[in-house]
């Protein structure tokens, strides 16, 4: 949000890093946003606003997060951008807020007045909202790339835009760190490396000095040698950047233009903030030319007081406008290099990032002060960063499973606590004053840090830093800890033996914030134990050395600008979530009117058209030409100015409910000769392939084609009968049927048609075992005792005796037609085991076994009774021949 342009990339399960695109498929959005009369603009159209809107419109809300209203260095920035707000102070805080010019809500008169976490928080829920439009999941956490010298109120009130916005936030990561964790994943090689990495953005000039290095890590328990990226140092200056050089090509094309003839005498331009703002907007595309040509013109068209300006501009010149600001580019450099301790020989490569370095003269001066170093683009410095903190943010989340990077950053400036008593007036030796550094520069964010000391009294705790070379060491937040004077006066610490030994814990979290995680002190205190008394004299007792928790009262008074309380976080929601309600009502009924006025142009059109008119009467004609003349004057009205959506809505309900029914005969005048055509031809092809199904499929009866046969001609009888009757039936009415419902009968036909055409052929009769029988059965019935009888009737599930006695005719024929099965019958229709049946078997293959053949060819005709009964037919039922071994032949079903 710092920068002039920003870019969003997105991470969800099973994919890939992707960018997410604005409302105009861009992959590069404006960081903008613009308050227009009763709603927002964002992007380039917010852009476009500012020289129109300038109190309105915020091109760069970061740098007033966290910063109270009254600070100096505000207004000296905004100044030198030819900027101006309504700039207020948050009634409980202090800090930067605005108010809105010439803003209000439907219906409502109060002024709107929005604190700069409130703006920063619907920029980024308007991110949120193209994330969630192009990918269709839901965004929950993000990661936000951060300036490396954004101060701890900075960072804490871009925490609470974020969750303004919806957003629970992950980390807080420099911009430069997320290109360099990015490049981490591309790298060529795997040996160590030192990269300088040069970021020229909009309005500030950062460098980062970064090492690569493989190292050994556990992950899960296993030992994995990961690249560890090491952010060395870090150096930001704020006065240098693209936007500054488009502030200082539009002031040298403001002078051009003060030397007119006509305007001699009056004000400068550059004191006219439209004029100039337009000429910022120009200088950026000059700038643009003038990286690739050495003079470009320049034409705006009037420009002030009706003059069109018009001019030529020197790459030369504009270099020379700049000589200052390029300067302080090998500067910050060299001071970058004095922090981490290295020289420029011991840089491995450079890598370049940001839209400012596309100015020539800029890569002139980075080569000249690298010594002639190449100057690398191995990255896309618009998406490095987006891609590089997408890449965080999932190296964060439980969700994801990508390539660990052991990243290591802290702050540039170490963080000092200072320690001193509350209470005035002690003794010089009763005095407590303790400096001590908690976390030196670079510190890797997580770590923890405590502190202990012993001390009697209370005390105050204040932690210091500074971001900037130039900057001051500020206290940022001061801790009181009480209820420690006059612990002795306790009976609870009466054999107090020392001073409390007090703990403070600090950690430096993700967020690059101070959390003060737990003060404890305990009292060391001397007990005595008793011993047991012996031979009539008293023993001493043993001593014991035990620790006693003071409760101790933290009180924190506080340094610098506050976050937002719950109560001013739960009334920004509310306010935001007005807007956002505001905004859709307001496209509803732009929606709304649209519909109204499209309905009107179309009503026109309609009474013109042969169709529509034989399809409605004289009276709906009559009507909707007056509605449509009512509608017209009614939408330029100051009545349809202030009309809601449910006004428009109305209204168009009054027409559409005339005109739906028409259009819809109109379409079925219009698609009804094509429904009869394609009936047609589908009762044709239909019957045609219901008759040649026979010769194809003969297992597929008449009986079946002739039912489906009949629907066809059914329906086909049926169509005719309407086609017939709507003849005789005025267009205005509605009609008989409908091109949709023939279809959808068709649509049945080819189901019908298509069931039928895949009925399988039947599968062939399975062959059936007979059941087990004992040895020595006997299958005569009468030779069968009644016990047995009854048995195997029960066993068979049989009722009727005849059936029974059939049943056992058929199995004698099969045990003598299937010897191999195991079991033979003799001449008395008893069964054997195969022991006792060898030598009839073999008898009846030599034929010296008369009987058995005989019996044999009884049983042969018995069976094909069987057979014949169930309608089935063999080779025995021709010719009394028979031939055991093609058991295929001789089946027989239960």
């Amino acid at each position: 949000l710092e920068e002039e342009l920003f870019k969003a990339a997105i991470i969800s399960p099973g994919k890939s890093f992707q960018i997410v695109e604005n409302t105009a498929s861009k992959r590069k959005t404006p960081t903008s946003i613009s308050f227009q009369p009763r709603e927002r603009i964002f992007e380039a159209d917010a852009v476009a606003k500012k020289s129109r809107s300038i109190e309105n419109t915020f091109l760069y809300i970061q740098k007033f997060l966290g910063r109270y209203a009254n600070d100096s260095s505000l207004s000296s920035t905004l100044e030198g951008l030819y900027d101006k707000y309504l700039l207020t102070a948050e009634e409980e805080r202090g800090t930067c807020a605005f108010e809105l010019a010439d803003f209000k809500f439907r219906d409502e008169e109060s002024k709107v007045v929005l604190a700069s976490e409130e703006i920063a928080g619907m920029q980024l829920r308007h991110v949120k909202m193209l994330a969630e439009r192009q990918f269709k999941v839901q965004v929950k956490d993000v990661v936000l790339t951060v300036p490396p010298n954004l101060n701890f109120a900075g960072r804490r009130a871009l925490l609470d835009a974020a969750e303004l916005a919806g957003l629970n936030t992950l980390a807080l990561v420099s911009e430069n760190t997320a290109a360099a964790t990015y490049f981490s994943i591309n790298r060529e090689n795997n040996a160590s490396q030192t990269i300088l990495f040069v970021n020229l953005g909009a309005h500030s000039l950062k460098l980062s000095l970064i090492s690569y290095q493989e190292v050994n890590v556990t992950i899960e328990r296993k030992p994995r040698f990961v690249t560890s990226v090491t952010v060395l140092a870090e150096e930001i200056d704020e006065n240098v950047g693209g936007y500054l050089f488009d502030v200082r090509l539009a002031e040298l094309l403001a002078d051009s233009f003060d030397k007119l003839p006509e305007r001699k005498g009056k004000e400068s331009l550059r004191t006219i903030r439209k004029a100039m703002l337009r000429l910022i907007r120009e200088s950026q595309r000059v700038k643009e030319v003038l990286s690739s040509n050495k003079e470009t013109p320049v034409y705006v068209e009037n420009l002030h007081d009706g003059i069109d300006f018009k001019t030529v501009v020197q790459r030369t010149t504009f270099e020379e406008k700049c000589q200052d600001l390029f300067a302080r580019i090998p500067a910050a450099i060299e001071r970058l290099l004095t922090t981490a301790g290295k020289t420029v020989s011991e840089i491995d490569g450079v890598e370049l990032l940001g839209g400012g370095l596309r100015v020539p003269k800029v890569q002139a001066i980075l080569g000249e002060a690298l010594k002639g170093k190449e100057l690398g683009a191995h990255l896309n410095g618009d998406e490095a960063m987006a891609f590089g903190a997408a890449f965080i943010a999932a190296n964060l989340s439980v969700s994801f499973k990508v390539r660990p990077v052991h990243l290591v950053d802290g702050l540039s400036f170490p963080v000092r606590i200072v320690l001193k008593n509350l209470e005035e007036g002690l003794a010089e030796g009763e005095t407590l004053s303790k400096n001590s550094t908690l976390f030196a520069p670079k510190t890797r964010f997580g770590t923890r840090k405590s502190l202990a000391f012993h001390y009697d009294r209370d005390l105050t705790a204040q932690f210091l830093t500074r971001f900037g070379v130039d900057e001051e060491e500020k206290v940022f937040a001061e801790v009181n800890l009480t209820n420690i004077t006059g612990f002795r006066e306790n009976p609870a610490f009466a054999n107090a033996t020392t001073s409390p030994k007090i703990s403070i814990g600090v950690r430096l979290n993700n967020y690059g914030l101070l959390a003060l995680e737990d003060v404890e002190a305990y009292i060391e205190e001397e007990r005595v134990e008793a011993a047991n008394a012996t031979n009539g004299t008293e023993a001493e007792g043993k001593k014991k050395t035990v620790k006693r928790e003071l409760k101790i009262k933290i009180t924190s008074s506080g340094a610098g600008p506050r976050v937002m309380s719950e109560a001013q976080k739960k009334a920004a929601i509310a306010r935001i979530k007005h807007f956002d309600d505001n905004e859709a009502a307001i496209r509803r009924t732009a929606e709304a009117k649209n519909q109204l006025e499209s309905s009107v142009y179309q009503i026109r059109d309609h009474l013109s058209n042969e169709d529509f008119v034989s399809a409605s009467t004289e009276e709906n004609r009559t009507t909707l030409e007056k509605l449509a003349a009512e509608n017209d004057d009614w939408l330029y009205s100051d009545e349809a100015f202030s009309a809601s959506a449910e006004d428009f809505g109305k209204r168009l309900k009054q027409m559409t409910k005339i005109i739906d029914p028409v259009l819809r005969r109109v379409e079925q005048i219009r698609q009804r000769p094509q429904v009869i055509e394609e009936a047609t031809k589908t009762f044709e092809d239909l019957i045609k392939k219901l008759r040649a199904l026979p010769e194809a499929k003969p297992w597929i009866t008449e009986g079946m084609i002739d039912t489906v046969l009949k629907v066809v001609n059914d329906t086909s009888e049926w169509l005719n009968g309407k086609i017939a009757e709507q003849k005789e039936r005025p267009a205005y009415e509605e009609p008989l049927f409908t091109a949709a419902e023939v279809k959808s009968r068709l649509q049945s036909l080819k189901y019908s048609y298509n069931y039928l055409k895949n009925t399988p052929r039947p599968k062939p009769p399975k062959k059936t075992k007979p059941p087990p029988f004992p040895a020595n059965m006997t299958f005569d019935v009468d030779k069968m005792d009644n016990a047995t009888k009854v048995e195997w009737m029960n066993k068979l599930n049989m009722t009727n005796e005849t059936q029974f006695a059939e049943f056992m005719q058929a199995m004698k024929a099969y045990y003598q037609a299937n010897p191999q099965n195991g079991s033979n019958t003799n001449s008395n229709g008893e069964q054997s085991t195969p022991e006792q049946g060898t030598n009839g078997e073999q008898g009846g293959e030599s034929g010296q076994s008369g009987e058995s053949q005989s019996n044999d060819q009884g049983n042969g005709d018995n069976q094909n009774t069987q057979n014949n009964e169930n309608g089935q037919q063999n080779e025995g039922d021709q010719g009394g021949e028979k031939k055991p071994d093609d058991d295929s032949q001789r089946h027989t079903e239960f």
